[in-house]
């Protein structure tokens, strides 16, 4: 009795693994072919984006304006603030009393101040020197005093 064997013949086409390769082998996709005339589809050219329009980024309420100190946006003052090396409570001090058109969102102020460590983000707010003399007078001015610790009193003998 003879053993049936398969089809032992080499075959042109080798078996397409899931990933796409033949025998380890890239294999070349074949075009689809459109309904019509049997001709693979052309491809529409990408067409470059071209921004015509300012960014899409929510405005201020009907009616409000952005918070603003000394004429400069919150968040560009803040950054420069931090990069003066002002401590986030003397900034908090100095915004509030500067702040004009509202209150100042203190995430925002927080936000600016990691942000201007990082270059990608950095954008301080070019601040005049006059400006820049006005903030230190406040800062000076809201610093926390330093108080003397109690002395530790006598034991009671």
């Amino acid at each position: 009795m003879q053993a049936t064997t398969n089809n032992s013949q080499p075959s042109n086409s080798q078996p397409v693994k899931a990933n796409g390769k033949a025998n380890g082998k890239p294999v070349a996709k074949q075009p689809k072919a459109s309904k019509a005339n049997g001709q693979p589809k052309a491809k529409a050219p990408k067409a470059s984006p071209v921004i015509t329009a300012p960014a899409n980024r929510p405005g201020p309420k009907a009616g409000q304006q952005r918070v603003t100190v000394l004429g400069y946006s919150l968040y560009g003052f803040s950054q420069w603030l931090a990069a003066q090396g002002y401590a986030y409570p003397v900034m908090q001090a100095v915004i509030a009393k500067l702040a004009q058109n509202g209150q100042p969102n203190w995430a925002t102020v927080k936000t600016a101040c990691s942000d201007v460590k990082n270059p990608k983000y950095s954008r301080p707010a070019p601040v005049s020197p006059a400006h820049a003399k006005q903030v230190a007078a406040l800062a000076k001015a809201s610093q926390p005093k330093a108080s003397k610790a109690p002395k530790a009193s006598q034991p009671v003998a």
